[in-house]
């Protein structure tokens, strides 16, 4: 066990002062602001380059030209080029891997002896896949608030040093692989994080504010990342699946963003915020007197009772989601391994709808082994719920999760082509199984999920004209339309916000486009500026290639 002494995080002595970049794209990144403010807090000078793409596919919706003709990368590259950093950080899921690798082929070419460092969820998948590239110097596995100030302290012309816990880095032609530490242990122990770095430059994101009150989940669902946290962690004897923060520490937090005046609304983006719910009557009661301000959270079936519910209500909780992910029990015992039964499902549901607390459901389709009949039992579930919001998606298969192996084995895609997500080619995703097998019986289902929270939209006589309207070209677009249509019904604030956020970030965006030294060519540059513009968006366009469809599951424990 690691003690609260030896995780005291602050400034050191006798280190000098490191730039550090952080780089990333399309939307904020809690962990990615609660390591700027660790650093910060050891005395480094730390900034981000952001490329808002706002049509990648978050937040909200993917337009393959909108994002080509949008293309930030040469203004991320001047932004690294006058900071002039000792390290560059990357924090990477397996959906911005490529573009991460060609952002880091640039600013490698213009900066040679700046350290690339490669960090997230995806890297803690495939770190030997990461480190097959040349222009990454290091990958951190896990957790890295101790391991990153670690490494950013120790780095000297351009190397790093052997010996730092969850850190591989580079001897000459060698691979120097280090074991990883347990979990950071107390939260309370890390400052404030740092959501200036994002606000700043994308000041519509502060008026959604998000935060987390723990770390980890109990669950461990064969299509999330956790599960993977989970095993790899266990392995070293540290089965802690859950750290959370003290109620004042939150509290904190909260009292220091909305003295800014901007926030209109608090997501809790835990995997399970209602997990103890001694901690959050507690908090609740805080929120209540000091914040005041609407809020959203996630849940998982039968952590809501009646008192808990009337609680998270009386506070200000708008909105729930719920991962339920299939209304078939075989499906998520099997496939997704899941639990909960149906009745824990509808009782969790009518218990926050009775206390006035509007319910998201998540509904994951395509999964191996599903049938026209587990397709029926989701319809019939669903429906019984009454949703106040119901989102679908095609479900991905990411690398390190157990649900890969099983889409091998049901013939969805190869070993081999399994193996390419390790390098970021979500192309293989899916050319065989169950959506490839009945493509219109998918398209009709997610446009009758579509209409089950629209007013008559549970009528069994709707069935077999959405089944007709399936076999119609550009069918896709109902169900987009039917859930924007219920959104603006509902008056969700979510929607609208994600919305308020892509045309902020699409100017921002058409700024960076056109002004001179920061965007597209400007005339005022000579030919050989020109040309190194254009050959690095031909670049990123090869190494970024095939880039992946809008299919990321974002879903509750």
């Amino acid at each position: 066990m690691i003690t609260r002494e030896t995780q005291t995080i602050g400034p050191r002595r006798n280190i000098r002062a490191k730039r550090v970049l952080f780089v990333f794209n399309s939307n904020e990144h809690l962990g990615v602001t609660w390591l700027s403010a660790t650093l910060k807090a050891a005395g480094h000078d730390v900034r981000l380059a952001f490329d808002p793409q706002p049509f990648r596919g978050e937040p909200l919706v993917r337009i393959e030209p909108l994002v080509r003709l949008l293309d930030c990368t040469d203004h991320i590259v001047k932004t690294a080029k006058e900071f002039d950093p000792d390290v560059i950080c990357y924090s990477c899921y397996t959906d911005n891997f490529r573009w991460m690798l060609a952002t880091a082929s640039a600013i490698k070419r213009a900066l040679p002896r700046t350290v690339n460092v490669f960090g997230g969820v995806h890297v803690l998948a495939a770190p030997e896949a990461t480190m097959s590239y040349p222009q990454v110097d290091a990958v951190v596995l896990g957790e890295s608030f101790e391991a990153l100030p670690e490494l950013v302290a120790a780095v000297e012309m351009g190397h790093v040093p052997p010996g730092i816990p969850n850190v591989w880095s580079r001897d000459g032609n060698e691979i120097v692989r280090n074991s990883i530490r347990p979990y950071f242990d107390d939260l309370d122990c890390l400052p404030i994080r740092d959501f200036t770095l994002f606000y700043d430059q994308v000041p519509a994101m502060e008026t959604n504010y998000l935060t987390m009150t723990s770390l980890g989940c109990p669950q461990s669902c064969s299509f999330c990342s956790v599960e993977m946290y989970n095993r790899t962690y266990a392995e070293i004897g540290d089965r802690r699946r859950v750290r959370r923060r003290s109620v004042e520490h939150v509290m904190a937090e909260l009292r220091a963003v909305k003295a800014r005046g901007r926030v209109r609304q608090v997501s809790f983006m835990d995997a399970i915020f209602t997990l103890n719910r001694n901690w959050l009557e507690d908090f609740l009661d805080a929120y209540r007197e000091e914040i005041g301000l609407p809020f959203w959270a996630y849940t998982y079936p039968g952590l809501v009772n009646r008192e808990l519910a009337e609680g998270l209500a009386g506070a200000g909780c708008r909105m729930i989601t719920m991962g339920v992910q299939s209304g078939s029990r075989k499906i998520r015992r099997s496939s997704m391994n899941r639990s909960e039964t149906g009745d824990r499902i509808q009782g969790t549901a009518d218990t926050l709808r009775s206390a006035g607390i509007q319910l998201a459901v998540d509904k994951i389709i395509g999964s191996p082994g599903e049938t026209a009949a587990d397709r029926k039992q989701d319809i019939e579930l669903f429906r019984s719920l009454h949703p106040d919001r119901l989102l679908t998606f095609p479900l991905s298969y990411y690398p390190g999760t157990s649900l890969v192996p099983q889409g091998v084995d049901a013939g969805i895609f190869t070993e081999e082509e399994a193996s390419r997500l390790e390098h970021g080619d979500l192309s293989p995703q899916p050319t065989r199984g169950p959506m490839i097998e009945a493509p219109l019986a998918y398209r009709a289902q997610r446009i009758l999920l579509a209409m089950i929270p629209l007013p008559g939209g549970h009528r069994r006589s709707l069935d077999r004209w959405v089944w007709r309207l399936a076999h119609l070209p550009g069918s896709e677009m109902v169900e987009r339309f039917l859930v924007a249509l219920n959104a603006l019904r509902i008056g969700d604030t979510k929607f609208t916000y994600l919305v308020r956020l892509t045309i902020a970030q699409m100017w921002m965006s058409i700024h960076r486009r056109i002004r001179p030294g920061a965007g597209r060519p400007d005339p005022r540059r000579n030919a050989s500026q020109v040309s190194d513009s254009i050959d690095l968006r031909r670049e990123v366009e090869s190494i970024a290639g095939n880039p992946p469809s809008d299919t990321m599951t974002r879903t509750s424990g």
